[in-house]
C-alpha cells in the first residue's frame, strides 16, 4: 500500500494485461509486450513512461485482435498525471484506437490531462498521417504542456521521398486552427527525416506558441547533407513569440 515507483520489465512471448490499483503510486515505467494497462487506483501517478509490446511490425497485425491499448481511456483515469513518455509503439497503437476525424476537428477535442507539463514521444513515423494526428490530439489535450520532445522513426534513405503525400490540412491551413499551446517553451524535435508532416507540425507549433523559447531541430544525417532547402524553408514559417529561436 505504500508503494511510489513501480518499474515493469515483461519479455515474455504471451503479452499481458496489467491491472494496477496502488494508492500512492507516483511514478510508473514499464517496458515490454503488454496487450493493455489499466489504472484502476492510482490517484498520486504523475509520471508515466511506456514502452510496449516490442515485436516486429507484422506482428502487431496478428496481436491486433487481442489488444485493448486503449491509452487515451488510460490518460483520462490518471488525474495528476504530469509527464507523459510514450516509447516505441505509442503512437502506432493509439492511431489504432483513435476513431478517424480530420486534422481541424482537433480544435473541439476535450482538454483532459490540464497538469501535464512534459510529453516525451519517440519512434513517430511522421509519414502515417494517423501518428500525427495521435501526437497532436495528445497536445491538444494538455494545454499547460511546457516541454515537448519527439523522435522520428527512421526510415530507409529510399522511403524518404513523400512529394505525394497529402496535406495535413486539406482545404485548412495551420492559421485556421483556434487553439493555441499558451504554455509551450521548449520543443526538440530529433531525427527528422524531411517528411511534409514534418514542417507542417513545425509551423503549426510555431504559429500557436505565443511563449515559445526554444525549437531544437535535428535532421538525419541524410537530411543535413542532402537537403539545405530543407532548413530554409523551417525559418521562414511565422512565429508567434518573438523570443522563439530555431536551433539545427
Amino acid at each position: 500500500p505504500c508503494l511510489e515507483s513501480l518499474e515493469l520489465t515483461y519479455g515474455d512471448d504471451q503479452p499481458i494485461e496489467l491491472r494496477i490499483r496502488a494508492e500512492k503510486l507516483k511514478s510508473l515505467y514499464m517496458d515490454g509486450d503488454f496487450i493493455n494497462v489499466l489504472p484502476e487506483h492510482t490517484p498520486c501517478l504523475v509520471i508515466i513512461s511506456i514502452d510496449m509490446l516490442t515485436v516486429m511490425d507484422d506482428e502487431i497485425e496478428r496481436l491486433f485482435p487481442y489488444l485493448d491499448c486503449d491509452f487515451e481511456n488510460f490518460l483520462r483515469r490518471v488525474p495528476k498525471l504530469e509527464r507523459i513518455v510514450g516509447g516505441s509503439y505509442f503512437t502506432k497503437l493509439s492511431a489504432f484506437f483513435f476513431p478517424p476525424a480530420s486534422i481541424s476537428s482537433l480544435q473541439h477535442a476535450q482538454v483532459t490531462h490540464e497538469h501535464v507539463k512534459t510529453i516525451e514521444l519517440f519512434d513517430v513515423e511522421f509519414r502515417d498521417f494517423e501518428e500525427v494526428r495521435v501526437v497532436l490530439r495528445l497536445i491538444r489535450s494538455c494545454p499547460n504542456v511546457k516541454s515537448l520532445k519527439i523522435s522520428v522513426a527512421r526510415v530507409k534513405v529510399d522511403e524518404m521521398e513523400d512529394a505525394d503525400t497529402a496535406s495535413l490540412w486539406d482545404e485548412d491551413s495551420p492559421s485556421s486552427v483556434v487553439w493555441s499551446l499558451d504554455e509551450l517553451k521548449s520543443v526538440e524535435f530529433t531525427s527528422l527525416c524531411g517528411a511534409k508532416y514534418e514542417t507542417e507540425f513545425i509551423e503549426l507549433v510555431l504559429l500557436h506558441s505565443p511563449r515559445l523559447e526554444e525549437f531544437v531541430i535535428s535532421p538525419s544525417a541524410a537530411v543535413r547533407n542532402t537537403r539545405f532547402d530543407f532548413f530554409v524553408s523551417l525559418l521562414a514559417f511565422t512565429r508567434a513569440s518573438p523570443k522563439a529561436s530555431i536551433h539545427f
